[in-house]
Order: C-alpha cells, then sequence, then structure tokens
C-alpha cells in the first residue's frame, strides 16, 4: 500500500490511511502442550488441501448479467431510452459491502493490472478507441498480470455489458393508433420521452392501472427491445442448436465429426505466454522422474495462475486446425483447398468449456 500511494501516486489510494507499526496485529505463538492427549491425534488429514492458500475472489450478481431482452438495464423501456439517447452503460465495476455499492474505477479494483492508476479503458488517450477492443487489446498484452483470473473475470464482465449493448436493437408495430410509427416519433423529443420514464418510475409503488396513458406511454408499449446474447447464456446455446441445424438443413446429415483436446499442461506454449519476460528451457527427455514430477506441477500451476494464456494457446491450435489442416478461410467462409478431410464444403464449431 505504501508503494501505490507514495511512489507509484496511484489515485485510488490517495486517501488511503497507512497503518504503523502500533495499528498491525501483534503475533504471539503458543508453545503446544504435548502432555495433552486430545492434543496427540491432531495429525493433519489432507496435507495438499490444508496447505492451500487461495488468493481473492470475485463474484458477480446474476442481476448484473445482460439480459436478451432488457440488457444491462432493468426493463425494456430504459434499454429503449438509452438507445435513443446513445448512452451507452457505465464501464464501471460495483463494489461490494466494503465500497457501499460505489461506482469504482477498474483501476482501482485491480490496481495490480494498473500499478499507477492510468490505461484503463476511459483513459485519454492521443488515439480515441472504442471500449469494446481497448479490453480486447489487455488481452492480446504481453503482461501476465492481465492473464491472471481475477482480472479476467472483471474486463469480461465490463465487455459483456458493453458487447450487449451494442448489439441492441428496437422492434414495434407498424401503426400506432392508426398513425405510423415515424410521423409519431417525429412528434416527441427525448424531453418528452424522459419526463414519460420518471412519470412510471414514480407510479411504480402505486397500482399503475388507474394511471392515465399518455401519448409517449403508449408508443412505448408498442417498442421491444432486443440484443445479442452472451455466450455462456442459456439462449445462446439455443441460437447455436438452430445454427446447427440449420447447417445440417442446408448441406445435409454431418459426415464426419471432429473433436479436438488439447492439454493446457502439456503446452510448453503457455509457459511462455505466461513469462514473456523469462528465460525458459525445453525439459530434457532424458529427465529424471523427480525433475519430470517438478516440471509438471509447474506447468499445473501457471496454468492455474493464468487461464489467459491458456485461452490464446487454445485459439492459436484452432486457427491452425481450421486454416491449415482443414484448409478453410475464415475471412471469406470458403475453402482455400484441399485438406486432410479433402474439400471441406462446411461446418459448424462447437467450443465446450
Amino acid at each position: 500500500m505504501a508503494w501505490f500511494k507514495h511512489d507509484a501516486c496511484h489515485p485510488g489510494f490517495k486517501d488511503v490511511i497507512l497503518p504503523t507499526d502500533m495499528d498491525c496485529p501483534q503475533v504471539k505463538l503458543f508453545k503446544e502442550n504435548l502432555d495433552v492427549e486430545s492434543n496427540l491425534d491432531d495429525d493433519e488429514i489432507d496435507p495438499d488441501v490444508e496447505n492451500t492458500f487461495e488468493d481473492g475472489q470475485y463474484f458477480f450478481s446474476t442481476a448484473q448479467e445482460p439480459n436478451h431482452d432488457t440488457s444491462v438495464f432493468q426493463t425494456s423501456d430504459q434499454f429503449a431510452m438509452a438507445m435513443m439517447k446513445r448512452s451507452a452503460p457505465t464501464l464501471l465495476t460495483y463494489g461490494g459491502n466494503y465500497a457501499n455499492m460505489r461506482e469504482l474505477a477498474v483501476e482501482n479494483v485491480l490496481p495490480f493490472a494498473f500499478p499507477y492508476g492510468t490505461g484503463g479503458p476511459k483513459c485519454r488517450r492521443r488515439s480515441s478507441i472504442s471500449y469494446e477492443l481497448c479490453i480486447q487489446r489487455y488481452f492480446r498484452t504481453a503482461m501476465s498480470q492481465f492473464m491472471r483470473s481475477d482480472v479476467i473475470l472483471v474486463l469480461h464482465h465490463m465487455y459483456s455489458r458493453q458487447l450487449s449493448f451494442r448489439s441492441g436493437v428496437m422492434t414495434c408495430r407498424s401503426s400506432v393508433n392508426g398513425k405510423s410509427v415515424g410521423e409519431t416519433l417525429a412528434e416527441y423529443s427525448i424531453l418528452d420521452f424522459e419526463r414519460n420514464m420518471s412519470t412510471v418510475d414514480s407510479s411504480n409503488q402505486n397500482d399503475s392501472s388507474n394511471m392515465n396513458p399518455t401519448p409517449t406511454n403508449t408508443l412505448m408499449k408498442a417498442i421491444s427491445t432486443l440484443c445479442k446474447s452472451l455466450g455462456f447464456t442459456d439462449h445462446a446455446a439455443k441460437e447455436g442448436r438452430q445454427k446447427h441445424f440449420s447447417v445440417m438443413d442446408l448441406f445435409g446429415v454431418n459426415s464426419l465429426f471432429l473433436t479436438v483436446s488439447p492439454c493446457d499442461e502439456c503446452s510448453f506454449r503457455v509457459r511462455l505466454f505466461a513469462k514473456p519476460n523469462e528465460w525458459h528451457m525445453l525439459p530434457s527427455p532424458d529427465c529424471s522422474e523427480s525433475e519430470c514430477i517438478m516440471d509438471f506441477e509447474l506447468r499445473k500451476k501457471l496454468r492455474c495462475t493464468y487461464p489467459g494464456a491458456c485461452s490464446l494457446e487454445y485459439q492459436n491450435l484452432m486457427n491452425i486446425l481450421i486454416e491449415d489442416l482443414l484448409q478453410w478461410d475464415l475471412s471469406n467462409k470458403c475453402s482455400k483447398g484441399i485438406g486432410i478431410l479433402g474439400r471441406v464444403i462446411g461446418f459448424a464449431r462447437a467450443d465446450e468449456d
């Protein structure tokens, strides 16, 4: 904390009061009494579990996840109003009890990823860049702190909120009260819709059935919103099944099922992605059993600590399989020639987590 405040001048630690030696808890050691019979049976049950120390964890409520109908907003009307005003959802994370539900900048939430308190998605840059591309760039940067699981979880949550809003569309009936929607929208401004939204919000605690319908309220009821489903949702799985059935209906029943199961613990490239600033030696095929086990434990630790490196390796392997072995052009969606399975007419890809 002292380094973040004095050396790095991190703005998130500007008002933090550093504890003194008197404030730190004092460790007291108690000598074990071997004369007590109850202490004789105090043996380890599972040494691997008891000697494991977990890092900080982040949890997001399901209420904050983007929805297929309302995106990151509570109602379809709020989503429609945001698209009319072109106001994207806030690109901030929400703290828990320790932050009193305040909006926190990502540089303050992830100080080890942004040690100097700058470089976040909303940072002013010489060349403007969208929030989505900025977050994508983080995951392609050769810096190990962006490959940690906690950083990926927070940034992916922010990326999902932006992606859900960007893909939003509004659908409505062709006419409202005998008048076309275009003519009706031309009669009102954004302020009229904002007044209608404030009136609806103030009447939520009352009986809304007795509320007199306004023209803008009638128009908002005729509008429905939709957005792109995120990959881990049930709706996205349903949409994926529909696409697979469409491919089968177009080309016929699939003639071959190809599965690829890469192992992150057996890949040397994961170590290169996770620790790009270190010198790595290829393990010798003539190494002893103890050296082999030690190298395996190291690969296992890197895999669990830096899952972002595993994701990069998986995407590289899939690109090699599709573009080189199957000879399929991902950009033009067509075959480039004859691959290991002949000339590919079409295929449907599915990734299992």
